[in-house]
């Protein structure tokens, strides 16, 4: 089975993975390739005797979208995986993300307070239109030129956690996420293309979260991926 993640942290009861690009979290309609899912069941064989818990989403107890990289708990029993949702509804959990957008952000630091829903007539889409409230606080870590293009590398720190909120709340201030095929229009899609990124440039890069068993503050993050730091490289840092 080709490798879809590696385990930063396991114990009895969790483990904290970074999954990579082009993952599939679990499947579904159209979904023909390996999933998060079907490498969780070879990896931790354990799981398979919880039959409590779905075994289309064995584990799962948050997602991350496709082509977004970065750090997941798994769950390995359902009293965990009921803490662990519980902590993720409460807000209890942290996460923090990185990412490049399009454009020099402006402010360099605020929070979004905008609905995120399914947009009307695409499924596949979210929209700021209508939908349930979700809240998306960022930071300007640096601003970037390459040629004529401007770019803004930041960390976002999502309050709630709806389908494609980050990338819906950014792209809505006008600064959607570079290499974001679903949500890029006009010239930053063109840009994008010239570049030949095929992703979006998302990552969940830190997470912080209370041990369902132990109560111990447990902080994890997942290395900065390759594609990352090879963008970066061929930027030129302007001034905040």
């Amino acid at each position: 089975m080709k490798e879809l993640f590696y385990i930063i942290y396991e114990d009895k009861f969790l483990a904290v993975i970074n999954k990579y690009a082009g993952v599939v979290v679990h499947g579904g309609i159209g979904v023909d390739q390996l999933t998060l899912c079907d490498a969780i069941k070879v990896q931790f064989p354990g799981i398979l005797k919880n039959q409590s818990i779905d075994c289309d989403r064995i584990g799962i107890v948050h997602r991350l979208d496709k082509d977004t990289s970065g750090i997941m708990i798994i769950a390995k029993d359902p009293k965990t995986a009921e803490n662990l949702k519980k902590q993720f509804k409460n807000r209890k959990i942290k996460k923090t993300y990185l990412a490049f957008a399009h454009g020099l952000i402006r402010p360099s630091e605020d929070l979004i307070y905008l609905p995120v829903g399914r947009k009307l007539g695409n499924r596949t889409k979210m929209t700021t239109t209508a939908g349930k409230p979700a809240i998306t606080k960022y930071k300007v870590i640096d601003y970037f030129r390459l040629n004529k293009n401007e770019f803004s590398y930041l960390k976002v720190m999502p309050k709630t956690g709806r389908m494609h909120q980050i990338r819906v709340h950014l792209k809505h201030k006008g600064n959607p996420i570079v290499g974001d095929q679903k949500y890029l229009k006009g010239k930053y899609k063109k840009v994008t293309n010239q570049l030949g990124i095929n992703r979006q440039l998302l990552h969940a890069y830190k997470i912080i979260f209370k041990h369902p068993v132990s109560q111990k503050i447990m902080k994890f993050k997942a290395p900065i991926p390759q594609d990352f730091k090879e963008f970066k490289k061929i930027l030129v840092k302007c001034s905040m």
